[in-house]
């Protein structure tokens, strides 16, 4: 029988009362049991409930993201209450340690920061990001192997790798508006094996429909695209929603547009419920003739294996977002360098 020392018990749940009802993200894992429950009445979602058994390198790997936390040190006194918003809660009992949390939902980073116990909210923060990624990831085991299975047959052979300038300037794109959708384009030469994605150029946060400010965006990457010698090769986006990784019906219009001139353009989902772990890169390629997702690897791959942590860490900082802007903001600011990035040329070389 095991002792005390073994015990372990974790219970997360995220969700506010509105007008869509009650809409909730919650799993429990108690004696090698998983069970996942999410509830969205927006646009006429359903609820999804799935229970599966896991094994003991499962636990072993779900005790060791939580000991290395140190969440247990923490406490919730100065955390922000919950609200109309919503709240979050987590629950842990590790041997002897038994723990509750309770806080409002967070944003963003921002939202840490600017709290009465910063250190002790960021530990929360990068947990909770790391439990809900792993806990989707395995609800959805099944769905995911049985979509890359379907789309091998038709899914483009054509290999891609991004660079670190890319890689970083889409993830500052989606961290810079956490509430907000966000799109772009990828550029880089139709040619090469593997074709390397050069740049990115982040479009827009409040216009992001199929709106007159969508096409002028895309018009002027175009333009600046052709003058420094490349393609826009893919579009991406992020949304608001921590579950949602579909890609849009705006998203699949523009990926089928640019593959008028480059036939195996793509399209990159910001797995935003993921972005702040540095497990894998948190990006959901669509590719094939029908635009069906896929997984990352092998058709993607990172010019840089640390890029991941390099673009989280400059993420963190408080300059990060001092020099970058998209299309939308250019319009509010002429002297936003959204082409080019301004300083981005230099500060994100290889």
């Amino acid at each position: 029988m095991s002792g005390a020392k073994d015990d372990f018990y974790l219970r997360y749940y995220t969700g506010h009362s509105g007008r869509h009802g009650h809409e909730f993200l919650e799993f429990e894992y108690s004696n090698g049991r998983l069970r996942y429950a999410n509830n969205s009445n927006y646009r006429n979602d359903s609820l999804i409930r799935k229970e599966m058994w896991v094994g003991p390198l499962l636990v072993k790997e779900l005790k060791r993201i939580v000991e290395s936390s140190e969440i247990i040190k923490e406490d919730d006194a100065n955390w922000p209450k919950k609200n109309i918003v919503g709240k979050q809660e987590l629950e842990i009992k590790l041997g002897n340690d038994h723990i509750s949390f309770e806080t409002a939902k967070i944003g963003s980073l921002v939202d840490v920061q600017e709290s009465e116990d910063p250190e002790g909210l960021r530990v929360f923060y990068y947990l909770v990001q790391d439990l809900r990624h792993l806990a989707w990831r395995l609800a959805h085991a099944r769905h995911v192997l049985v979509t890359i299975l379907d789309v091998n047959a038709t899914m483009s052979t054509t290999e891609f790798q991004l660079s670190h300038k890319a890689y970083t300037k889409l993830i500052v794109h989606a961290a810079k508006y956490p509430h907000a959708p966000v799109n772009g384009v990828l550029l880089g030469k139709a040619s090469g094996d593997p074709i390397v994605i050069i740049d990115a150029i982040p479009l827009l946060h409040q216009w992001t429909s199929l709106s007159p400010m969508m096409e002028i965006g895309l018009d002027l990457a175009r333009s600046h695209a052709e003058s420094t010698g490349m393609k826009l090769l893919g579009y991406y986006q992020a949304t608001q929603r921590l579950d949602d990784e579909g890609l849009s019906a705006v998203g699949q219009k523009i990926t089928a547009n640019l593959r008028e001139g480059f036939k195996d353009a793509f399209a990159l989902v910001i797995d935003s419920a993921s972005i702040a772990s540095t497990a894998a890169p948190p990006l959901i390629p669509y590719t094939s003739s029908n635009l069906t997702r896929t997984s990352f690897s092998p058709t993607f791959t990172l010019a840089e294996s640390d890029s991941v942590e390099r673009a989280l860490t400059f993420v963190r900082k408080d300059s990060a977002f001092n020099t970058f802007g998209d299309f939308d903001d250019h319009l509010e600011d002429v002297s936003v360098d959204w082409l080019r990035g301004g300083i981005w040329g230099d500060e994100f070389k290889g």
